[in-house]
Parts: structure tokens; sequence; C-alpha cells
């Protein structure tokens, strides 16, 4: 039994029954925490939003290009019908040209080996093919290049879909050598969709051609036709400078193709290609023809106008300017080529050498001395 003794007084612990008041960094390093907790939640919820955003754009665009694909075959992925009639210049831009921009955007057409870039590699090709026989019609209203002509707000969608086809041909041209060749292996065997794929290089560069050489659009052959071809000229001019200024990727292109299917000889071995001999030699015949008309026209309308102003002209100026720039690209991308004078055919060396091409290329590497003598190539 506890006794208890009269005059003390009790003593109870009170260890633990009150808490310390916190001290101010301490409490200023607590609020910051939990402002950094709060911003690491909202970073969080923001970047879930940005990737659903993101993934529901690119599924919504790849319906798109699925739903585009299918109406774009059903129209114009068909056998060959003799009695077909020829696709209008406006079907050929609004229908055939627009949708097929808008599949290759979002598809991995030059990535090999696919199903996906197979199927988008054929597309491509009977877009090429299907230009090429619209761009020989003589008839204005099958003709995509008398769009070339007209009204502001319709030359300028031509000259954009120009632009968007350079764009394909370069990236089909730089491709030639390693990509095609995986494809036409992998679709042996599947009617003639591998040699479709096969000849695409050899149809971009006539794509290429065609759209830089007013000759060969047939709707400005006829005779009462002069005044509109000149403007067609005008036109072209604007594409090779589009193209020399290294907008098209050209130069690069060319310089991946010539990498690609010319080794050194002695130190590489040849690779066995998809093109034959002859094809191939055709299609870098092409080729270069394409790579130094830029240089070439641009020379030419930069003389013809101090010709016929002595004065001299802010378009004289322009097209000097852009035929600099064109030499520039070429000296970059092309003479800079290891050995280049022992990888390509000597049949097309002199293309090269000529002095049309060749002196603008010395003086855009600023040298003077080498004129009068091969040191480039």
């Amino acid at each position: 039994m506890m006794q208890f003794v009269p005059g003390r007084r009790r003593q109870v612990s009170l260890r633990g029954a009150s808490v310390k008041e916190a001290s101010r960094d301490e409490l200023l390093g607590q609020v910051a925490q939990e402002r950094l907790t709060r911003s690491l939640a909202k970073q969080a919820a923001a970047s879930a939003l940005f990737i659903q955003r993101v993934w529901r754009g690119r599924t919504v665009a790849r319906e798109a290009a699925r739903q585009a694909r299918a109406e774009w075959d059903r129209e114009f992925l068909i056998q060959e019908d003799p009695d077909r009639p020829p696709i209008s210049a406006e079907a050929i831009s609004n229908r055939m040209l627009r949708p097929l921009f808008m599949i290759l955007r979002h598809s991995s057409c030059f990535i090999f080996p696919s199903q996906e870039a197979f199927e988008d590699a054929i597309r491509l090709a009977t877009c090429f093919q299907l230009l090429l026989q619209s761009i020989n019609n003589a008839d204005q209203r099958f003709n995509y290049c008398s769009l070339a002509l007209g009204f502001r707000d319709k030359m300028s969608k031509w000259v954009h879909q120009a632009h968007q086809v350079f764009r394909l041909a370069c990236a089909t041209i730089a491709k030639d050598g390693c990509g095609w060749r995986e494809a036409e292996h992998a679709s042996r065997g599947k009617s003639s969709a591998s040699l479709e794929v096969a000849n695409l290089p050899g149809l971009a560069m006539r794509i290429m051609v065609a759209l830089t050489d007013t000759s060969t659009w047939k709707c400005f052959c006829e005779s009462g036709q002069e005044a509109r071809k000149k403007k067609a000229d005008q036109v072209v001019l604007s594409l090779a400078e589009w193209l020399a200024n290294g907008n098209g990727g050209l130069f690069l292109a060319v310089r991946a193709y010539l990498l690609a299917n010319y080794p050194v000889p002695g130190i590489k071995d040849e690779q066995i290609r998809p093109h034959g001999r002859k094809d191939k030699f055709i299609v870098t015949a092409s080729i270069i023809t394409v790579m130094l008309r830029p240089l070439l026209l641009l020379s030419v309308a930069s003389v013809e106008d101090r010709d016929q102003n002595s004065e001299g002209s802010s378009e004289r100026v322009q097209f000097k300017a852009s035929a600099a720039r064109a030499a520039a690209q070429l000296s970059a991308h092309i003479l800079t080529i290891p050995f280049l004078s022992q990888r390509l055919p000597s049949s097309l060396l002199p293309a090269l050498k000529h002095p049309s091409a060749l002196f603008p290329c010395i003086r855009a590497l600023g040298v003077q001395s080498c004129l009068s003598n091969g040191c480039i190539m």
C-alpha cells in the first residue's frame, strides 16, 4: 500500500508531452519541399497530357494516312488499261499529288526492308509514271505542266508541288544502291511490283529532267505557244534557283549516290546492284545532267540578261548569285568526293571537266591559278 509523505511534492515526468517548436530554417525547408513536390506533380500531369495528345495526333494521322492510301490505291493503283482515259491536270494536282504527299509524310517510305515501305515505293513509282505520261500529253487539259502558268494561286501551288516532287526524287536518288536493292530482294516474285521499285531511281531522274526542261512539255511545243513557253522558262529558272540553294538536297543526294554505286577501283570490290550495267550508266548520266542543270541554266540566264540590258538589272544579279551558290554546292559536295575521276566512267568525266561547269566551281573555291591545269580532276 502506497504511503504519501505530507509536504512532499509529487514528481511527474513530462517528457514527450509537448512538441518542440520547429526552427525558422526547418520550417522554410519543409515549405520548399512541399512546393517542389507540387511542382513535380504538375510537371508529371502536363507531360502525361502532352504524351497523350501527341499519341492521339499520331494515331489519327496514321488512320487518315491509311484511309488515304486505300482511296489512292482504288483510283490510281489499277491494272494498266489501254482504253483508260488520261487523267486531267487538276486531278493530278488535287487527287494524286496532295494525298500522296500526306501519305509519304507519315510513312517509312525510305526505310527498308518493310512491307509498308515497299507499298509506298510502288505508289511513288506509279506517281512518277503518271506524271511522265501527263507531261508528254500535248493537250493542255491533261498536261500537268500547263498549271505552271495562269493565275498566281495556281502557279504558287504548282511550284510548291514541284518542290515536293524534287524532294522525293532526291531522297530516292540518295537511297539508290542500298534501300532499293533490299526492297527488290524482299519483293522478288510479287508480279511486276519489284521491277517498278527497282526502276524508281530512273523514274525519279526522268521526272527531274522533265520538270527542268520546257522542251519536254508537249503542251507548249505547238505553234503559237512561244510567249507561254518563255513564261514557262522563267518558272523553270525559279526551280533551278531553288535547287541551287540546296533546298531539295540535290547535291547531297548525288554525293550519296556516287559513293554508294561507284567505289574506288582496287580498294573496294564492286557490289551487286539492282540495275544492269547499261541502265546504271543511263541513270548516272541523267543524275549528272540534273546536277549540272541549275548551274548551266542560271549562268546562261545571267549572260542573256546582260546582253539584253547592258546597264544590268536585279534579275541578272539574282541569277548570277544563284549560279555562284550552285557552283559552291557542286564544289563542296561533288568535287570533294575522294578519287572522283577514278570512280566515274571515263565517258562521263568530260561533262564535269567542261569549262562551263568547272570554271564557276573553281571561282567559288577562290582558286584562280588552277584554271590552266587539271588540278581538280
